[in-house]
């Protein structure tokens, strides 16, 4: 057996099953497990310069902004209204910017006149 052989059959032995990579079942189990648990590095504070900047993102199908709030601090929230599930920041609107109340565009409720202490 030469050492290109030997390379081989160690390297198909140890490989993942390739269905590993293409299954659906295994892509939602990785992104609950990885991507909702884990730190991710997103931004820099740097991108907000006052109250109220705000910046949209969505990682692995979890659809989240960072705020700043009138004390400086950034704050991170699902773009989800907790009563209808709707967005807080809409699709279509820009990916940046800035905002000086958080309300749902569906029912109207206020989420946090930006941003006093959530």
């Amino acid at each position: 057996m030469t050492v290109t052989q030997t390379d081989t059959k160690l390297a198909a032995s140890t490989a993942l099953p390739s269905d590993w990579y293409r299954t659906p079942a295994l892509y939602e189990l990785e992104r609950r497990a990885i991507f909702s648990k884990e730190w991710l590095l997103i931004t820099h504070k740097c991108r907000f310069e006052k109250p109220g900047d705000y910046h949209q993102f969505e990682v692995a199908g979890f659809p989240f902004f960072l705020i700043m709030d009138r004390q400086r601090t950034i704050r991170g929230f699902h773009n989800v209204c907790r009563h209808r599930a709707y967005p807080v920041i809409r699709p279509d609107a820009p990916k940046s910017g800035t905002k000086s109340i958080l309300s749902c565009y569906y029912h109207g409720g206020l989420h946090q006149p930006i941003l006093e202490s959530v």
